[in-house]
């Protein structure tokens, strides 16, 4: 799988620029990847329930701390979750959702034993499946463009190709799983 730089400069080579090595070659192009790379791939990888950047953790023990808005428990946030998209407090075991706030580093909630939370955490670029750099090249493409001042014809069809990728990236994710079974009080109902 691809390195940071090595999508960067599929980026780039889309647009007819340079490749980089590192973010401090001192070129454009090194430039502008260090200051959005981190912040296009953050928001991709937050913007889909992506399975294979989901983890859970152990909440451990409840805090000795004051807690606040009506809940009863205070949790220290593990450090890495990208967004807890998913919002998922639950108990050990179960898929019994409890309910819970956040607030800053700390998690709140009225339960306080085998407490898993589960989130979406950021996984290292080598680790990605490919329809997922693909797509983010094209994303990544776009947004180097219009810091390039290239937005012409080219953009446009950059921004195109971005936004006929990620559905087809979401497709893919979504193929790896098991599906669902719907649930609906209705269907027991039927005759």
């Amino acid at each position: 799988m691809a390195d940071k730089f090595e999508l960067c400069t599929a980026a780039f080579t889309l647009l007819g620029a340079n490749s980089i090595e590192s973010f401090e070659d001192g070129t454009t192009e090194s430039d502008i990847a260090a200051s959005l790379y981190p912040l296009v791939a953050k928001r991709s990888l937050a913007a889909y329930p992506w399975r294979w950047a989901k983890t859970e953790k152990d909440l451990g023990a409840a805090l000795d701390e004051d807690s606040l808005n009506g809940y009863e428990y205070v949790f220290q946030k593990p450090n890495d979750p990208l967004i807890l998209r998913e919002l998922g407090v639950f108990i050990t075991g179960t898929d019994q959702p409890v309910p819970y706030d956040i607030l800053r580093n700390k998690i709140f909630a009225n339960e306080n034993q085998d407490l898993v939370l589960r989130y979406l955490y950021y996984v290292d670029e080598e680790e990605w499946p490919d329809y997922f750099s693909g797509a983010l090249i094209f994303e990544l493409g776009g947004t180097f463009a219009i810091a390039l001042e290239k937005a012409d014809r080219g953009l446009s069809l950059i921004d195109a190709a971005a936004k006929l990728h990620w559905p087809q990236a979401h497709t893919a994710n979504a193929q790896g799983a098991t599906t669902r079974k719907f649930r609906s009080r209705l269907l027991g109902l039927r005759i």
